[in-house]
């Protein structure tokens, strides 16, 4: 895609000026700048922002592991990259997503739940998830002060308690390539 220009707006700025489009975002600091976040969720607010991952086999891999995608070798850094450095794709989680846009985009949080549940779920048509009501899918996450995952519920059941001595994501900030 053509870089935002004064200019020639080209696709980003036909999508942020319009306000029937609701704009998918990689929020992982590489796809996308965390000021450019930052000026596209003022431009578009949340209730038309959604985070998005673009997750390929190397999210939740250690640093310089080696998967593929679409037959291609790639390594696992602050994205997914080609062997000649291109970004292949993120290796970003969506807790991961929701901690970036609070800690490195200063989002807040009650913003960033929207951005990465309920303007996702309304933008698909996706009735009952999304949001916390009644007769709502009880779809949850319960966070800890550092934003780590400590459980999830699905349909109102608990599918993931992290154990006490389970490894905690740290809260360096986001390095961008």
């Amino acid at each position: 895609m053509p870089p935002l220009n004064h200019r020639k707006p080209g696709l980003a700025g036909a999508v942020l000026g319009s306000e029937e489009i609701t704009a998918e975002v990689v929020c992982d600091g590489v796809h996308v700048h965390p000021s450019m976040v930052r000026l596209a969720l003022s431009a578009k607010q949340p209730s038309h922002f959604m985070a998005i991952t673009d997750g390929t086999a190397g999210t939740g891999l250690p640093r310089g592991s080696r998967t593929t995608i679409g037959g291609r070798p790639i390594t696992v850094g602050d994205a997914a990259l080609l062997d000649d450095g291109t970004i292949a794709g993120s290796v970003l989680t969506m807790d991961r997503a929701f901690a970036l846009l609070v800690e490195t985009m200063g989002v807040g949080i009650v913003h960033a739940a929207t951005i990465c549940a309920s303007t996702p779920a309304r933008a698909m048509g996706l009735h009952g998830l999304g949001t916390i009501a009644t007769g709502a899918v009880a779809d949850l996450v319960v966070l800890d002060r550092a934003l780590n995952v400590v459980k999830t519920f699905i349909a109102g059941k608990l599918v993931h308690s992290r154990a006490s001595n389970e490894p905690r994501r740290t809260n360096e900030p986001c390095r961008t390539l």
